[in-house]
């Protein structure tokens, strides 16, 4: 049962990269994309996220394309794309808890997941303060 939710989910979290971003950055566009909002850029110094902190949460949100099916990289494959110790990653995520940017929660099946609703939050407080943000009743720029 449980494997073949797993096959289902990877299914489902199979996309496609749209054609622009395909145009932009050629073959590389064609293995996908990660949606991260620019203000977590921006706002890295004053959230307090190390470099070695930005580069695991970076690779945590790459696994979240929908709102409700929260990530769920292993440590493991954290380890491996970054060339980080599977320990510092372990260590890393407890950090980023710590710092309340992801909450550990479990799946309905048994698998830990991180919730990065924490970090939405906040970088929701920073993007309603700055001056770029769009006043009321005016609608977001599609960029």
């Amino acid at each position: 049962m449980i494997e073949n939710q797993e096959k289902n989910w990877d299914a489902q979290l199979t996309h496609r990269p749209n054609i622009q971003f395909v145009e932009k950055w050629g073959d590389a566009g064609a293995l996908g994309f990660s949606q991260i909002p620019d203000v977590l850029f921006a706002s890295q110094d004053k959230l307090g996220i190390d470099v070695t902190e930005m580069v695991v949460l970076l690779n945590v949100l790459s696994y979240w394309w929908y709102d409700e099916r929260k990530p769920f990289p292993k440590s493991s494959t954290i380890a491996q794309r970054t060339g980080l110790s599977p320990r510092t990653v372990q260590r890393t995520l407890q950090k980023l808890q710590q710092k309340e940017m992801l909450k550990k929660t479990k799946s309905d099946w048994g698998y830990r997941m991180f919730d990065p609703t924490p970090l939405v939050e906040k970088l929701s407080v920073l993007a309603r303060r700055s001056p770029k943000f769009p006043e009321k009743g005016m609608s977001l720029p599609m960029t």
